[in-house]
């Protein structure tokens, strides 16, 4: 039987993302999302998952997500193992994110469309009207 490692998850940031460049000039983008899981009626419970994501998807991570929007994360479960400063070894595990859809609902009011370079993700005062 062959191995499949694929995971989707539905949560909220629970912080704003972090972006970095590699060395050799690569966007990583990383946050946390939180992803509640309804037990029964009375009771749920919430995982936090790591997620990381490269390229192009970690720039448009970094630019339109923040603390508490609601995302789609499509990917795969990786672990790593490290040493701490105490020389303990620690095991990483994050979500190598292949894709991200936004799930917050569009704001009742939006701007009108002015022209071709027109972002429907844009904060008001970045949009330039002609």
């Amino acid at each position: 039987m062959a191995n499949y490692n694929n995971i989707t998850l539905v949560g909220r940031l629970g912080k704003d993302p972090e972006l970095s460049i590699t060395p050799n000039g690569t966007p990583v983008c990383k946050f946390v999302i939180a992803v509640d899981d309804f037990i029964s009626k009375e009771k749920k419970a919430t995982y936090w998952f790591n997620i990381v994501t490269f390229g192009n998807l970690a720039e448009v991570c970094e630019k339109y997500l923040n603390k508490g929007s609601l995302v789609l994360i499509a990917g795969k479960a990786t672990m790593r193992t490290y040493e701490d400063k105490n020389k303990q070894q620690r095991t990483w595990h994050e979500i190598v994110a292949s894709s991200m859809q936004m799930l917050d609902k569009k704001p009742s009011v939006s701007p009108v469309k002015t022209d071709d370079d027109y972002d429907p993700f844009l904060d008001d005062e970045e949009i330039h009207h002609v």
